[in-house]
C-alpha cells in the first residue's frame, strides 16, 4: 500500500531528475546544446545538494558500507577502462558522478519513499500525455496554438507543452512522446510506473486502480511493440502478485477484460481504420526487412551480438567509449553486413564498455532486485524478463533514473538497517 510521503523534498526530487535528465528530448536529444548542458549542471547541483540537506537538517546521514564497496568497486572498473583504453572522453565522468551521485541518492531516500514519488509523478504525466496525445490527434489545428517548438539533433521538430511534447514529423505525431527523447524510452519509464503500481497496489484505493488503468493506456499510445511486450508480462506479474487476495478469481476476470476492452476501445472509439493500420505497420513492420521500422528491431537485436562479441575481445577493461563507439558500426557491417551506428543495449553495453566488474555490477543489481520484488519463481522470472526488455531495448547508461534502480538492486534488502556507516562530524560507528 503506497502511503504519501510527507517529505515533500522527495517528490520535487524525483520529478526534476525525471524532467532534467538526458532521458528527455528538451534536455537529452535538444538541437540546441544548452538545455542538455544545463540539464547536467541542474542534475549535478541537485546531487550535491542532498547529503547537504540532510547534514544540515538531521546531522548526519547514512551510508550502507556494503553500497560503499560495491560503489568504490566500480569507480575503479571505470578508472582502470579508462587507463587501459587511453581514453579520457566526457562518458567516463558523466557514469562516475552517476555512480556517486546515486550511491548517495539511495541511501538518502527510501526505496518506498522513491517508489511513491516515482509512481504518483508518471500517474500525473502519463494522464497529461494522454489527453494531448487524444486532443491533437482528434483536432491537429491546436498544434498552433502550443508553446516554443523545440528541434531534435535528428532534425524532428516538436510542440513543447511542459509535460507532453507533440511531434510534428508525421510519422511521429500518431506516437504519444511523453516528455522523452523516443517513445521507446517512454515506455520503459511507463513500465518501471506499472510495476510499482502492481507491487504496491491497494484493491481499496481507486487511485491504485486509476494508476494500473492510465498507465496501460499510455503505454499503448506509444505504439511501442516493447511496450506492448511488457504490457503482456507485467498482466502475468499483476496476475502472479494478486493471488493472495481474498478475491482474486473476481481481479482476475475483472483485470484481463479491462486490459481486453481497453485494446478495444483504443482500435476502434479512438482511431479509425488508418489508425488501426498504422499501429500494425508499426508493431509488425518491424519484423519485416522491406519495412521502414524493419531498423529500429534490427538495431535491437544486432545489440546484442555486438556487444557480446566487443566484450569478448576485452573482456577485462572494456573497449572504452571512443573505441567501443567506432569499433560498433564497423563490427555490425562485418558481421551482419548492414551499417548500425545505435546501441539500445544498456546491459551489455556495459560489459563492451567498461568490462566483467563494471557489467557484472549491474547485472547482479538486475538480479537482485528482481529477487526482492518476487514472491515465486514465476514473479522472479516474469520481472527478469521485464527488466531485460527495458535495459536491452534503449541506450540508459547515462540516465539518471536507470542508475537509481540500480543503486536500489544492489541493497541486500530495501529496508536494511545494519552495517551502516554513521556520518556525523566524518566518524565512523563500530
Amino acid at each position: 500500500m503506497l502511503k504519501l510521503s510527507r517529505n515533500k523534498a522527495v517528490y520535487v526530487l524525483i520529478f526534476f531528475i525525471i524532467y532534467f535528465s538526458s532521458d528527455t528530448m528538451l534536455f537529452g536529444t535538444n538541437n540546441d546544446k544548452r538545455f542538455m548542458s544545463f540539464g547536467y549542471i541542474f542534475y549535478s547541483l541537485f546531487c550535491i545538494s542532498i547529503p547537504l540537506y540532510f547534514l544540515v537538517k538531521k546531522g548526519s546521514f547514512l551510508l550502507q558500507k556494503r553500497i560503499i564497496r560495491l560503489t568504490i568497486l566500480l569507480l575503479i572498473a571505470l578508472v582502470v577502462s579508462a587507463i587501459i583504453n587511453r581514453d579520457f572522453r566526457g562518458g567516463y565522468i558523466v557514469a562516475f558522478s552517476f555512480a556517486i551521485s546515486a550511491m548517495v541518492i539511495t541511501q538518502t531516500i527510501s526505496f518506498h519513499d522513491f517508489c511513491i514519488a516515482y509512481s504518483r509523478i508518471f500517474r500525473v504525466i502519463g494522464t497529461v500525455s494522454c489527453i494531448g496525445f487524444i486532443i491533437f490527434y482528434l483536432i491537429p489545428e491546436l498544434n498552433h496554438y502550443g508553446f516554443e517548438v523545440s528541434k531534435s539533433v535528428g532534425g524532428t521538430s516538436f510542440y513543447h507543452y511542459v509535460l507532453y511534447m507533440h511531434c510534428m514529423d508525421p510519422i511521429g505525431a500518431g506516437r504519444n512522446w511523453g516528455i522523452f527523447r523516443e517513445p521507446g524510452v517512454y515506455q520503459a519509464y511507463l513500465i518501471i510506473a506499472l510495476i510499482i503500481e502492481i507491487y504496491f497496489f491497494n484493491k481499496d484505493s481507486r487511485w491504485s486502480k486509476y494508476a494500473i488503468a492510465v498507465l496501460t493506456i499510455t503505454v499503448l499510445t506509444t505504439k511501442s511493440t516493447t511496450g506492448y511486450i511488457g504490457l503482456v508480462f507485467a498482466l502475468i506479474y499483476a496476475l502472479s502478485k494478486w493471488k493472495y487476495l481474498t478475491n482474486y478469481k473476481k481481479i482476475q476476470k475483472l483485470l484481463i477484460g479491462v486490459f481486453v476492452l481497453i485494446i478495444v476501445l483504443f482500435i476502434v472509439l479512438i482511431g479509425d481504420f488508418q489508425f488501426y493500420r498504422s499501429i500494425v505497420e508499426d508493431i509488425f513492420g518491424k519484423f519485416s526487412k522491406s519495412s521502414d521500422a524493419y531498423v529500429s528491431s534490427y538495431a535491437r537485436i544486432s545489440s546484442i551480438g555486438i556487444n557480446l562479441y566487443l566484450w569478448m575481445q576485452k573482456p577485462i577493461a572494456g573497449n572504452g567509449v571512443t573505441d567501443k563507439a567506432a569499433l560498433f558500426s564497423d563490427t555490425a557491417m562485418r558481421i551482419y553486413g548492414i551499417a548500425n551506428e545505435t546501441d539500445t543495449n544498456t546491459l551489455l553495453a556495459q560489459f563492451s564498455m567498461f568490462g566483467i566488474v563494471a557489467g557484472g555490477i549491474w547485472l547482479y543489481a538486475v538480479f537482485n532486485m528482481a529477487r526482492k520484488a518476487a514472491n515465486s519463481n514465476l514473479e522472479f522470472c516474469v520481472l527478469i524478463l521485464l527488466f531485460c526488455i527495458i535495459l536491452m531495448t534503449e541506450f540508459f547508461i547515462y540516465s539518471p533514473i536507470i542508475n537509481l534502480f540500480i543503486w536500489y538492486g544492489l541493497q541486500r534488502k530495501i529496508t536494511e538497517k545494519k552495517t551502516m556507516v554513521y556520518f556525523k562530524h566524518f566518524k565512523e560507528s563500530t
